[in-house]
């Protein structure tokens, strides 16, 4: 299985090893559901807004290996 490299908007690697993500605490549940979306998952809008843990519980029931993207590298910006 082959998981795409993601880059941010200046093609850099996101990388832990750089420093912390960026991440808006105050926008963490929608952060996450971006990047659902970036690794091919297909979250309901009306999951916005709702908890952290209710987010990650949709995403373990329906997590699809064979949608993430077969890109060797994908923007998030």
């Amino acid at each position: 299985c082959h998981l795409p490299l993601v880059v941010d908007a200046e093609g850099k690697k996101i990388s832990k090893s750089q420093g912390p993500a960026k991440i808006d605490l105050r926008r963490k549940q929608d952060q996450l559901i971006d990047v659902l979306f970036l690794l091919g998952q297909a979250p309901p809008e009306n999951l916005r807004g709702s908890s952290q843990k209710d987010i990650w519980t949709w995403a373990f029931e329906h997590w699809h290996l064979r949608s993430v993207p077969t890109d060797n590298m994908i923007s998030f910006d």
